[in-house]
C-alpha cells in the first residue's frame, strides 16, 4: 500500500511539470489571422488623357498573418507588405488606408462603387493587389511569402516578391545580417552558381544578358530555404531586365557552412532536417 501511495504522489508531482513543459513547447507556436478586403473607384480622369476612355481602381489584400501584431515577425511583414506606409501601426490600419486609395493616375476625382462595368474596348483598369501566405512551415521554421502587383499604366504590369522566415524556436526573423559571416564568401557562391544555372563563366553574364552589371549581385535579404539548398531571390529589375523576370539562385546549404555565423549553422542543420523529414 505504500508503495502504491509513494506511486501515487510521485505522479501527482510530475503532472503539473508534464503540463508546463507542453505550454512553453506550444507557446512559440504563433496563431494567424486572416484578412481579406477590397475596394473599387471610378476615377475622373482629365480628357486629355481618358480620350474617351472609362478609368476604374481596385485595390484588394488578401493577407494571412500572425494574430498578435506586436511581435517582430508581424512588424517586419507589415513593412514589406506595405513598405510605402511608415504610419500604420497594425494590419488592419494598413489595409483600410491601402483599399481607401485608388492607384494614382492624375485623376482629379474617385468615385467608390460597388462593381466595375468595365469593357476592353472603353474601359482602362489600373490595380494594385498584396498577398501574404506561408511558403512553408514546419515546426521549427516558417516562411512567409510577399506578393505585390498590379496595373498602373503603361506597357506592362508590375510584380514583386519578398521572403521572411521566422524561427519558431527563439520567436526571431532570420534576416541576411544574423545568419551569414562573410557576404563576400556568400555573395561568390552565388555568382558561380548564376553562371552555371546559365551555361558560361561569371565574366560573361553581364554580355549573355543574364545581369545588369556584376557588381550589383549582392547578397540579398530576400532568400528561402528549400530541400538541401537556400534559395536567393532577386525581383523583376533587380539585377536583370523585365523580360528575365524574377531570378532565383539555389546555393547547396554544405557550400554556405562555411560562410555563415555559429547561429546562421544551427538554423542550416535545423531547417534542412525539418524540410527533409
Amino acid at each position: 500500500m505504500k508503495k502504491i501511495i509513494a506511486g501515487l504522489l510521485a505522479a501527482l508531482i510530475l503532472l503539473p511539470a508534464c503540463g508546463k513543459k507542453s505550454e512553453e513547447s506550444n507557446a512559440a507556436q504563433p496563431t494567424f489571422a486572416s484578412i481579406k478586403n477590397e475596394a473599387s473607384y471610378k476615377l475622373t480622369v482629365p480628357d486629355e488623357i481618358a480620350q474617351g476612355r472609362d478609368y476604374y481602381s481596385t485595390a484588394k489584400v488578401d493577407l494571412t498573418v500572425p494574430a498578435d501584431s506586436t511581435s517582430e515577425i508581424s512588424k517586419r511583414l507589415l513593412a514589406a507588405a506595405f513598405p510605402e506606409d511608415s504610419v500604420s501601426k497594425g494590419f488592419n490600419a494598413a489595409v483600410a488606408k491601402f483599399i481607401s486609395t485608388p492607384v494614382d493616375f492624375l485623376q482629379t476625382g474617385a468615385e467608390k462603387i460597388s462593381t466595375i462595368p468595365i469593357k476592353p474596348e472603353n474601359g482602362v483598369l489600373l490595380s494594385k493587389n498584396i498577398v501574404i501566405d506561408t511558403l512553408r512551415q514546419t515546426k521549427d521554421i516558417m516562411t512567409f511569402h510577399i506578393v505585390s502587383q498590379g496595373f498602373t499604366g503603361g506597357a506592362h504590369g508590375y510584380y514583386s516578391a519578398a521572403y521572411v522566415n521566422y524561427n519558431i524556436a527563439d520567436n526571431t526573423v532570420v534576416d541576411a545580417g544574423k545568419l551569414f559571416a562573410d557576404n563576400n564568401g556568400v555573395r561568390q557562391l552565388i555568382l558561380n552558381q548564376l553562371a552555371k544555372d546559365n551555361g558560361c563563366k561569371i565574366e560573361e553574364l553581364e554580355s549573355n544578358g543574364v545581369v545588369f552589371s556584376v557588381a550589383d549581385v549582392k547578397v540579398p535579404e530576400n532568400f528561402y530555404p528549400e530541400g538541401d539548398s537556400l534559395v536567393f531571390y532577386y525581383n523583376p529589375y533587380e539585377i536583370s531586365s523585365w523580360a528575365q523576370g524574377e531570378i532565383k539562385v539555389a546555393v547547396p546549404t554544405v557550400a554556405l557552412t562555411a560562410y555563415v555565423s555559429d547561429y546562421g549553422k544551427e538554423f542550416l542543420k535545423t531547417t534542412v532536417n525539418s524540410i527533409n523529414k
